[in-house]
């Protein structure tokens, strides 16, 4: 099998995420420059909580005075979104920033959601496969997204049962969207990419409910070493630490 190439990074570390045999990896070891290797980790999307978990309020305190995340850039890496969900009506939104140069495959977007792309290791080595585009089906990147920066959206319900309304952390954020999982497992490259194009275009913060089952080392972990990059960068990156526990040795994304 003739080596396959996907991702060239130049943000999150000086490198590439190619299709390799274990001989070609020894080969490349030899080679002047050279610093590390590692095979590709697979993760799984987790999830978060609200706002009234935290016990905030519209109309006064610490939430009304961060002016709800307005003028800041969200960038979240997971399934897609859905661009027409009332979550991410742009009514009332100011524009994104000038310095916001991110690229939007959505005919959907808006002052809301103003970037949306999709990395596919799959669609990419595959010949005559196009990558999907960042449409949600599975309903977990429009959760984590309205999560992160919905907007109020009054009289919600789920099946006409608890209803109230729903609200984001920052729901007058403007939201740029990665799509790195299109099946259960995902490659970590795929997350890796997100967050090289996140830096490139100057989000503020990134979300990412993606963890994996072992635990590796701070230099083994893309997550780790990309988050340091953005971190560098002045980007506030926020994982989520899993689903497991609550024993011993069950946290996930630990790096500090």
């Amino acid at each position: 099998m003739a080596p396959q190439f996907v991702y060239s990074y130049k943000n999150v570390i000086s490198g590439f995420a190619a299709r390799l045999t274990e001989e070609e990896v020894q080969d490349m070891k030899t080679k002047k420059g050279f610093i590390s290797a590692c095979p590709q980790r697979i993760l799984r999307t987790r999830t978060t909580h609200t706002p009234r978990f935290l016990g905030l309020q519209q109309e006064l305190g610490i939430w009304k005075e961060s002016n709800f995340g307005k003028g800041v850039i969200i960038g979240v890496s997971d399934t897609g979104v859905l661009p027409n969900h009332l979550s991410f009506s742009d009514e009332g939104m100011p524009p994104p920033p000038a310095k916001w140069k991110g690229r939007c495959d959505f005919t959907a977007c808006n002052n809301k959601l103003i970037g949306a792309r999709s990395f596919n290791i799959d669609g990419n080595m595959t010949k005559g496969m196009r990558v999907e585009p960042p449409i949600d089906e599975d309903g977990h990147g429009t959760h984590t997204a309205s999560t992160a920066a919905g907007r109020f959206v009054n009289y919600a319900d789920v099946l006409g049962n608890a209803k109230g309304t729903a609200v984001g952390m920052a729901p007058i954020a403007h939201l740029a969207i990665y799509k790195v999982r299109f099946k259960e497992d995902f490659a970590d490259s795929n997350a890796l990419a997100a967050l090289d194009a996140a830096i490139e275009y100057d989000v503020d913060v990134l979300s990412l409910s993606l963890v994996g089952d072992e635990i590796l080392t701070f230099f083994q972990d893309n997550i780790s070493i990309g988050g340091f990059a953005a971190m560098k960068k002045g980007i506030l990156v926020s994982c989520s630490a899993g689903n497991s526990g609550p024993s011993n040795a069950t946290l996930s994304n630990e790096a500090p």
